[in-house]
């Protein structure tokens, strides 16, 4: 980090960078300028001329550094910006010509910012300086106005530099990119820019846009400069607004060099939630603070890469924040429902996950316990689209199978025709036999005391046992494909299983359950709340 601090510099002929004290005085510059207005070169485009516009021919593009030989401070203070890139004598800007209200200016001094070495610069300022020009001294406007330029020297082509000025009462001024060889001007905030840096460039603070008469040194700011978020540290983040910061204008090389893990996501406006490129945010980089600061309701998800959901800590997002374009715009097939917790799934609307998405590691990693099915049940659409076939029906607890077992869900699914599963709960008789959809098959009332003959048919199936006087007989139970759940039988370490011949009976302590017809008690693994 440099700082530099040019406060009163021109009346006191000194200045500091990084707390020491260097000289530069009003005669060290006018020695500068006359050496420029002497120096006689060409250009890479071949155009010959003086680097500094005096009596003699000016050249364009002819930008040099110059002033080091003056003063004790050993920088280049002084550059000099062209406003004269036709070389035909006369101002081309046409933005430049409206604020200065003529066209016979080539261009005007500049202070001069070695960024090549630092990442971060911070620079205090009262436009009274070196590189600070007023309005009646030079020029002939209705009113007196301020003017400084900061030259952003040691960079290459297509170097990136964001601008922010952080303390002062400059709210309604403006803050501006010069270029040199072009005329290329951008205008940011009033305080605030972003750009992809184009060499030669010059940051302009300017008073035309602030009412009244503006003498030297009347208002003071502080700006920050980055060229290299690699070099700023945490601190230098806090520096930053990062609800005013000109996201748009960000390139990819910037969005890859910031540490997502140091933005102060609490500033953000909704506007910098969508001017702000998602698709390059480094959520490995983010730690517990930022998952919280972040509005996800106001993320865009639409821009998510396959990176951004591996990344992205999905146990630490805040789904009480998501409204239903955020549940369409998210993949969530992408996301990684392992790093769910208790919580998460909880504040998640199940109704709006789009369950059509899933893939089969999306319904191995989610726990099918902890989701809300009074939510599922909202959503025709989850219900249709869910593969009942794949979800993991015994790790449903007590609480699921008492919601999924109850009239009112049947009768909404046996009205949905694309709905694979049926839920049967079976008050009389002795016997059942599901059909080719994913059957849920429990008993109730009297039928708990009966032994009752059952069998899923084709699909997966899923048999609910439950204690009592009677159990089930489970006639077509088919390994890795049907499952057995027994929430409702109470501890699950009282769960156990017995061999006669081919059959495997299922104990909750010494109650008989189910008897599982030509099934070797080996191949049932206890998982959960069931058998798979």
């Amino acid at each position: 980090m440099a700082t530099y601090d040019f406060t009163d510099s021109w009346s006191l002929g000194t200045y500091t960078k990084d707390g020491y004290s260097y000289t530069f005085t009003e005669a060290d510059y006018g020695y500068a300028i006359a050496d420029a207005q002497d120096t006689y070169d060409s250009n890479y485009y071949g155009e010959y001329g003086y680097l500094a516009p005096g009596w003699e021919d000016h050249g364009s593009d002819l930008q040099s550094s110059f002033g080091s030989n003056y003063g004790s401070g050993y920088v280049d203070l002084l550059n000099f910006v062209d406003f004269d890139y036709s070389d035909n004598g006369s101002s081309d800007w046409d933005e430049m010509n409206t604020i200065l209200g003529d066209d016979s200016t080539v261009g005007a001094y500049a202070t001069a910012i070695n960024a090549g070495d630092e990442g971060f610069i911070q620079v205090v300022s009262n436009f009274n300086g070196y590189n600070t020009f007023a309005s009646e001294e030079f020029y002939d406007l209705s009113s007196d106005k301020l003017f400084d330029l900061w030259h952003i020297d040691g960079l290459n082509d297509y170097d990136y530099v964001t601008a922010q000025i952080v303390a002062g009462d400059l709210t309604d001024a403006n803050l501006s990119v010069w270029g040199e060889i072009d005329g290329y001007m951008t205008s940011g905030g009033p305080d605030m820019l972003s750009w992809s840096y184009i060499n030669h460039d010059a940051i302009a603070i300017d008073s035309f846009n602030m009412t009244g008469d503006h003498a030297y040194g009347e208002f003071t700011y502080t700006m920050n400069i980055v060229t290299d978020w690699n070099d700023c540290s945490s601190s230098d983040y806090k520096t930053f607004d990062w609800g005013y910061m000109d996201y748009g204008s960000m390139n990819s090389e910037e969005f890859s060099d910031i540490y997502w893990g140091y933005i102060e996501y609490d500033e953000f406006t909704s506007t910098s939630y969508k001017e702000i490129d998602w698709s390059y945010a480094e959520f490995d980089e983010f730690n517990s603070s930022s998952y919280s600061d972040v509005d996800w309701g106001e993320v865009q998800y639409n821009e998510f890469e396959n990176s951004s959901y591996i990344a992205c800590d999905w146990g630490e997002v805040q789904y009480n924040e998501l409204d239903n374009q955020d549940y369409k715009q998210a993949n969530w097939g992408k996301v990684q429902y392992n790093e769910f917790d208790k919580l998460e799934y909880k504040q998640a609307s199940w109704n709006k996950v789009q369950m059509n998405e899933l893939g089969n590691d999306d319904y191995s990693a989610i726990d099918w316990g902890k989701v809300e099915y009074n939510e599922v049940l909202k959503s025709n659409a989850n219900l249709n689209n869910v593969n009942w076939g794949k979800v993991q029906t015994n790790e449903w607890d007590k609480a699921d199978i008492k919601i999924l077992t109850k009239s009112s869900t049947d009768k909404k699914l046996n009205k949905l025709k694309k709905a694979e599963l049926d839920i049967n709960i079976l008050k009389k008789g002795s016997s059942f036999t599901g059909d080719k959809d994913d059957d849920l098959i429990a008993a109730k009332g009297k039928l708990l005391k009966k032994k009752i003959n059952v069998k899923g048919g084709d699909g997966n199936d899923t048999f609910v046992l439950q204690k009592g006087k009677g159990s089930l007989s489970i006639n077509d139970f088919e390994d890795n494909v049907d499952e057995i759940n027994f929430a409702l039988c109470g501890s699950v370490k009282k769960i156990k299983l017995e061999q006669v011949g081919n059959d495997t009976y299922v104990y909750s302590g010494n109650d008989e359950l189910a008897k599982i017809k030509n099934i070797n008690k080996s191949v049932l693994k206890k998982k959960s709340y069931g058998f798979v």
